[in-house]
């Protein structure tokens, strides 16, 4: 990247992302929303730079309170799609991640190390005791990701019939009735 975009280039790139996706969404509608000229959104690097710029600010900003337990998988679900529900822009850029630039975008590499380690850190935790060994820790450290992104997905119909229950707190709720088997 050429130079660090200012936030109204940041904060437009995350609205135009999370609406259109990587592949839909226009430098130039960026700039337009941000208020600036095109060459200053151009001067921040490709789209596909900006896009994973945004994505990797907007995960750390949100998930970085959210800290992964390997002994409490079950309660890292319930902080991650608490944040997914509470961060609808957040859960979209990390869907549109997911349907358009998961494969050699820095983002993937970065988000394949964090699973790599997970995988790392679930294994030692069976070995240690602290979680069961019910499920392969590839299969956990894929569902701390997978499960709390169905709250970016959920249908308000479904999630009216759960009685007024938060969606990340079943899915906690899930999880642990799961490695409990």
């Amino acid at each position: 990247m050429a130079q660090l975009p200012v936030p109204a280039i940041l904060d437009a790139a995350l609205a135009e992302f999370a609406e259109h996706g990587p592949n839909g969404a226009s430098l130039r509608d960026i700039a337009r929303r941000a208020g600036v000229p095109l060459a200053d959104v151009v001067a921040a690097g490709t789209k596909g730079e900006l896009f994973d710029l945004v994505m990797m600010t907007e995960t750390g900003r949100h998930l970085a309170a959210v800290a992964f337990d390997p002994t409490d998988p079950a309660g890292y679900i319930e902080a991650f799609a608490t944040v997914l529900e509470e961060q609808p822009l957040l859960a979209r850029l990390l869907l549109w991640h997911q349907l358009e630039r998961s494969s050699g975008s820095s983002a993937g590499v970065t988000l394949q190390a964090i699973v790599d380690d997970r995988v790392d850190q679930l294994r030692q935790a069976q070995s240690d005791g602290h979680l069961s060994p019910a499920l392969e820790p590839e299969v956990i450290a894929v569902f701390t990701y997978a499960l709390p992104m169905t709250a970016a997905v959920l249908p308000p119909q479904m999630a009216a019939s759960l009685g007024g229950q938060r969606w990340s707190s079943v899915l906690a709720a899930s999880m642990r009735r799961l490695l409990e088997a």
